[in-house]
């Protein structure tokens, strides 16, 4: 079978069969299929994948003639004929080592074995027939009976009817009774009516002794069981169709109420006495009980093809409404609607969003690849646009090119300009492009990024950056990702170009075993030059592990799942399951000697150091239930007593809505509350036990029609009462395509309005309030015409998407006026800074230029960037030809420079490069080489080196420095039983500063025979248990069962350092914030030297540090008070501070509901009990100060200019301030203007 485009070949398909007297089939068994791609270049067919089958022969045991015996599928014809095996010819014995699939039947040709990957697993099947089954039976009665045993000796049984659908499913453990059942039932026509899930199953009762009854009893009133409800008769004027899905509902257990969760009507299109039915209408139900004229309704409306004068099943255009959001959920009260049209083969070709916002496509005949896209249309552009849809938008013109399977191989974007060289005084029109290439033969994919100039019918082509090759063995796994950089950038990106080993700059192998799971995954850091593993080219080395590449390393159990992995640094986790596939423990260390799948210990076998980091316990650690997981437990030693334990449970729907933790001496309790979709709508915390009175935390979230967060609510909750002290809200407005155009915080009146392009980017933000009105006004706009507008910030993109000009506008502290900030001349008066990108050919940044204020003026973008000044600021972006950034060069044309290992991993920082002799013109786009001329020397440049450990830690940080000699600090990891709870690869073991003499690996002290480094030690978490410093001192540390940490306890003392605080503690209040801090004199018991005490609101905010130098805390113990306001009004914000003498500063805020209210902002201090304020602030924009006067000795700081003063180098009146915002005058006077 072959397929051909515009009669040229593409690929073919063929088959070869086995003829009489051929062993491995009958005449005419299927032997072989082999996949072939058409090379035009040597105008010959090239294999893609081959497969191999055999059967059993008539006179076969455990077969039937034609029978299929077993598979070689393509990644094991290949491994056989790597082993220089020819799959046609071999014996069935070697075979059997590769096969995928092998199958033994019984008498009636049923699968009785099936054993896969070499026959590593094994399933075995027996069947069993109601004998009382008929052809007048019901539809749930049983028929068949099939028991398949898994290779853990766990068994499924399953029942189906006459239909051979699922009536019902028992898992049951190997050696025990626990089982899991799964029941489903049917109407009478076969359609699926409910489902059981094992947690409303009582009990089943199986055919046995003679009996052919199954009975499944369910618990009336606990367990899930979902429903299906069908049309008993059509309508089409209520969109009924018989047999057709009416509503979905769940309840709990057989006697329970059913939750309606979904409805759905159906319109109908007849032709030729055939209908269809599509949906016309989804109702979905966030309440439970909610009325049809209350439920979110979703409508379709479609319109079809004519075929001649009769109608079709063709889609012609389809319109699809929203639910409307109602002004109540911060909508609008209008349906968003989108509209679709299609072509007559079925293919999208018109798209009109809720916006109005148009889109085109087209598409490739004879393949269906998708040809062109036009975003944001302009349809006078279009000869043929649909009905009634104009638009004036951008068209941003998007080309796609496809080989003859439809696959996509180039797509090329809209055009724009860039400046592509760094010496070009021109911008150059370019399409960005992404290419892609299929080498079918060799099972590989390239993918690179890169531009075109010029157009149709002669355009040039240039790769920027490294090319991103992806090689598949046979199966279509993933066996190396590499990428390369090219010989020579210019072309298009082609199949078989070389890509020479030594041109690669990242590389990931993968190997597989025989049966295609992951064995092995190797990430070079030092690629060799050349390999026998390179798809692109063939020589000897590979390189060595640590030497070029760090290897991780896979085991999997008797079932075929991911049990066991070595990672790089050599740590092993391994991981055990149930017989349900549910995770139960993991283990960690780094000798696994004589585990077993269920024992990562090997029973204690020498030198087994592997260590439980968790488990899992599922439904209560009772069979039958729906596998939640319901106790989580990480052990962090070998005492249990110190486990630390989370509990969960679950409503009967499965969703967890309690979760128990404690710390060892308070349990804390999160209950959560769902709607009818599953979505959390209320959390409340609780301390010991779940009443008002224990509460300790409180929040809630509302969805809007659509099924997005337009409100949250958090309480202050009071810790003494439990009681609700105030609301903070947040909201969020969305317009109908679902972008947050307007949005405000819990704890604060401004709110923030954004608008998008047609594209849905953001364009314009603002920052806003109304002052004079009280809170976040009502609407779902982002209209400001009616705002105070404090900032702004606009955001110019080019046709290519980048992102090219931002502009920031700070609202002047005199301004008048609502809506849009207008710059330092007209009201509403503002700061305005202004920021350009010069990205290049693929978007990345590479020239970014801060205009600062520009003098007052709004700078002309030019096609390429600026010189570096003194009034405008210039930072470059270096990109090696892989693709990596390696410098910036900042405005004062300083560079730093870096270098990367092959796993992009740092290995050398340079920084202080002086560019005194500026580099040649090269591209910017990867063009050329990013190797840089020499620069003459900084006088002090700065090296740092960096070597990591397998772990991807930093293992060594090297400060070169050829005066001194390089300073080296290093850090040896490894942890052993004997001096942690955990042996692992991954942890700190010793630090060794520059300074030291002490030796590395293992760690010992030096000539000098003084100890000088750093110990650490650890539990089972990776937590420090004890760390013992360069002089000696040893501390040992304590975690309570959340693993916040409780003592640090100094248990050595080195000679010479003071003595009076051995133990420093930390304890939690009942929300678990920290309570105290308090310093003892001895390591363990003691006296208290000092301590802290600290003391939170409603809010959780710390209202009171008290601070004892001697003793405890008690009630004369000085402190320092916090005062908030309560919530109220959706403020929450610092009053006051009251100092230990009494002393009471207040924060103020303004007139009520005035910016500062809005905005929290202080707007002045003022002592208590005096007649004038402390000191008073004005700002421009949101926080940045330009005044501050002290009314008591009539002075004031003012960055503003004075009386008489012309504006200053910003272009505005700020001139304390100069264009980039950095201070060039501070002036003080007296009296206060």
């Amino acid at each position: 079978m072959t397929l051909k485009l515009d009669d040229r070949n593409v690929r073919r398909v063929s088959f070869a069969y086995y003829e009489i007297g051929e062993t491995g089939g009958s005449l005419d068994d299927l032997k072989s299929a082999t996949i072939e791609q058409y090379d035009r270049g040597t105008a010959s067919w090239r294999i893609v994948e081959r497969k191999h089958y055999r059967y059993y022969m008539e006179e076969d045991t455990h077969g039937f003639a034609s029978g299929l015996k077993l598979v070689i599928g393509a990644g094991a014809y290949q491994l056989m004929l790597d082993a220089g095996l020819n799959p046609e010819t071999a014996t069935e014995e070697e075979l059997l080592n590769y096969a995928d699939f092998y199958y033994e039947y019984d008498a009636d040709k049923r699968v009785t074995l099936e054993r896969l990957e070499g026959g590593r697993r094994q399933y075995a099947f027996a069947y069993t027939t109601n004998p009382d089954h008929d052809e007048e039976s019901d539809v749930n009665t049983w028929k068949t009976k099939t028991v398949e045993t898994l290779p853990d000796g766990s068994e499924h049984r399953v029942y189906s009817n006459g239909g051979n659908v699922m009536l019902v499913k028992i898992l049951q453990k190997a050696g025990g009774a626990d089982q899991w059942v799964d029941s489903w039932t049917y109407t009478a026509e076969s359609r699926p009516q409910t489902r059981a899930h094992p947690s409303a199953v009582a009990s089943v009762t199986e055919p046995a002794g003679g009996s052919t009854t199954l009975t499944v009893n369910l618990r009336s009133a606990a367990g899930k069981i979902e429903l299906t409800e069908y049309y008993a008769t059509s309508n089409p004027t209520t969109g009924a169709v018989a047999g057709y899905v009416f509503t979905r509902s769940v309840k709990e257990g057989s006697g329970g109420t059913p939750q309606l969760l979904e409805k759905l009507k159906y319109d109908t299109q007849t032709v030729g006495g055939q209908s269809l039915h599509p949906i016309k209408e989804r109702l979905v139900y966030p309440l439970a009980g909610m009325d049809d004229e209350d439920a979110p309704k979703t409508t379709y409306v479609r319109t079809y093809y004519n075929d001649g004068s009769a109608q079709s099943f063709q889609v012609k255009e389809l319109i699809t409404t929203q639910a409307v959001v109602e002004e109540a959920e911060n909508g609008s009260g209008v349906a968003g609607v989108t509209k679709q049209v299609y072509d007559r083969f079925g293919r999208q070709t018109w798209e009109m969003n809720q916006r109005g916002v148009i889109t085109f496509m087209s598409y490739v005949e004879a393949t269906g690849a998708l040809l062109q896209r036009i975003e944001d249309v302009n349809t006078t552009l279009m000869p043929v646009p649909p009905a009634g849809w104009v638009s004036e938008g951008e068209h941003l013109v998007s080309d796609f090119v496809s080989d003859g399977l439809g696959r996509e191989v180039q797509q090329r974007g809209p055009w724009h300009e860039v400046q592509l060289r760094e010496g070009d005084t021109t911008a150059t029109a370019i399409r960005r492009v992404e290419f892609t290439t299929y080498d079918d033969e060799a099972h590989e994919v390239r993918r690179a990024s890169g531009y075109l100039t010029g157009d149709n019918p002669t355009p040039t082509f240039t790769v920027v950056g490294a090319v991103r090759v992806t090689r598949s063995d046979a199966n279509g796994r993933v066996v190396d990702e590499i990428q390369a950089v090219r010989c020579c950038p210019t072309g298009p990106l082609t199949p078989g170009e070389a890509l020479p080993q030594s041109q690669w700059s990242r590389w990931t192998h993968r190997i597989y075993d025989p049966w295609g799971r992951l064995y092995a995954q190797r990430v070079y850091h030092a690629i060799p030059q050349s390999g026998p593993h390179s798809p692109l080219c063939g020589s000897d080395a590979v390189g060595e592990e640590i030497t070029n590449y760090l290897e991780t390393l896979y085991g999997y159990d008797a079932m075929g799942r991911q049990n066991r992995m070595i990672d790089q640094a050599g740590t092993i986790t391994r991981t055990v399951y149930d017989v349900r596939d549910q995770v139960v423990n993991q283990w960690v260390g780094t000798d696994d000697t004589g585990a077993t799948d269920s024992d990562p210990t090997g029973g204690g076998a020498t030198g087994n150091n592997m260590v439980a980091v968790a488990l899992l316990e599922y439904d209560n650690g009772t069979a039958g239930g729906d596998g939640n997981l319901t106790e989580e437990t990480l052990p962090v030693d070998d005492t249990s007593g110190n486990d630390r334990i989370t509990t969960y449970a679950y409503d009967f729907r499965d969703r967890r809505d309690t979760t128990t933790q404690t710390d060892g001496t308070t349990v804390w309790i999160s209950k959560a509350t769902f709607d009818n979709l599953d979505r959390v709508t209320a959390s409340v915390r609780y301390h010991t036990a779940v009443n008002n009175t224990n509460r300790i935390a409180q929040s809630r979230t509302y969805y809007d029609a659509l099924g997005r967060v337009f409100k949250t609510e958090i309480d202050g909750i009071d810790p003494a009462t439990g009681d609700v002290t105030g609301t903070l809200t947040g909201q969020n407005w969305y317009d109908l395509v679902g972008n947050v155009i307007k949005q405000s915080q819990p704890g604060n009146t401004a709110f923030t309005k954004t608008v998008y392009d047609e594209l849905n980017r953001p364009r314009v933000a603002y920052l806003c309030c109304r002052p004079g009105v009280a809170g976040v006004p009502s609407g779902d706009d982002n209209s400001v015409v009616d705002d105070t507008v404090i900032e702004q910030a606009n955001t110019v993109y080019d046709r290519g998407g980048n992102a090219i000009m931002q502009t920031r506008k700070q609202r002047f502290d005199d301004a008048t006026g609502t809506g849009v900030l207008n710059g330092p001349q007209t009201e509403p008066k503002s700061r305005d800074t202004y920021g350009m990108t010069w990205p290049d050919a693929l978007g990345r940044p590479r020239v970014s230029a801060d205009y600062g204020t520009n003098g007052g003026s709004v700078p002309t973008r030019r096609d390429v960037a600026p010189q570096r000044s003194d009034t405008i600021l210039v930072s470059t972006n270096r990109y090696k030809d892989s693709g990596d950034a390696n410098a910036v060069v900042d405005p004062m044309g300083i560079e730093t420079r870096w270098e990367n290992d092959q796993a992009g991993r740092r290995i050398r920082l340079i920084e202080g490069i002086q560019g005194g002799v500026a580099a040649p013109a090269r591209a910017w786009s990867g063009e050329a080489s990013c190797t840089h001329p020499p620069y003459p020397p900084h006088p002090t440049p700065r090296i740092t080196e960096f070597v990591w450990h397998p772990s991807g830690q930093l293992a060594k940080l090297i400060l070169v420095n050829a005066e001194t000699g390089n300073q080296v600090t290093r850090w040896l990891f490894g942890t052993t039983l004997a001096d942690s709870a955990i042996a692992s690869n991954g942890l700190v073991r010793t630090k060794i500063y520059p300074e030291s003499d002490d030796r590395p690996a293992p760690a010992a002290d030096g000539p000098d025979g003084v100890y000088s480094r750093l110990e650490y030690h650890y539990n089972r978490q990776g937590q420090q248990t004890a760390f013992k410093d360069a002089d000696g001192t040893t501390h040992e540390y304590s975690y309570n069962k959340l693993g916040n940490p409780t003592d640090d306890r100094v248990t050595v003392l080195a000679a010479g350092l003071d003595d009076a605080v051995r133990r420093i503690g930390t304890t939690y209040d009942q929300r678990g914030l920290t309570a105290k801090v308090t310093s003892y004199n001895a390591a363990s018991g003691g006296s208290v030297v000092n301590e802290v005490g600290l003391e939170y609101d409603a809010f959780r905010n710390l209202v009171a540090d008290k601070q004892s130098h001697a003793g405890a805390v008690d009630g004369s113990t000085p402190k320092v008070q916090y005062a908030f306001t309560s919530g109220a009004g959706n403020k929450l914000r610092k009053v006051s501070v009251t100092y230990p003498n009494g002393r009471v500063v207040e924060y103020l805020y303004g007139a009520a509901n005035s910016m500062d209210d809005h905005l929290n902002r202080v707007s002045a201090e003022k002592v208590t009990g005096e007649s004038q304020n402390l000191v008073e602030y004005r700002y421009v924009g949101q926080n940045w100060q330009v005044r501050l006067a002290y009314p008591e000795p009539d002075l004031m700081c003012d960055y503003r200019k004075q009386t008489g003063q012309p504006d200053g180098d910003a272009g505005d009146p700020y001139n304390g301030y100069d264009r980039f915002g950095r201070t060039v005058d501070i002036h003080w006077s007296s009296p206060i203007e």
